[in-house]
């Protein structure tokens, strides 16, 4: 930590692999306080399916009473990875694309 803009603050932010995570390391060198989220969750992060109200409740409920304090930034970066053919398009398919 080398005490930067962020130094104090808290940045929520996709986490587990590839983008996310070097997303999530920028602001801890910076000194923030990073809350590392996933869909699938895992050691050190938070389960966070973007498409979920309930799971944005828990990151609420578990933001409003850990240490953490007010948060500072999110960063939006969740990926979807889906393919199909215009005929194989479905209402329920596209909820999974924020």
């Amino acid at each position: 930590m080398n005490g930067g803009q962020l130094a104090g603050k808290v940045v929520v932010t996709g986490a587990s692999r590839g983008r996310g995570a070097a997303e999530a390391a920028a602001p801890e060198r910076e000194g923030a306080t990073v809350v590392a989220t996933d869909v699938n969750g895992g050691e050190g992060v938070r389960r966070l399916d973007v498409t979920l109200a309930d799971d944005w409740a828990d990151l609420a409920d578990f933001l409003t009473r850990g240490t953490c304090g007010a948060v500072h930034g999110l960063v939006d970066d969740a990926g979807v990875a889906w393919r199909a053919r215009p005929g194989e398009v479905t209402a329920k398919a596209m909820s999974r694309v924020p």
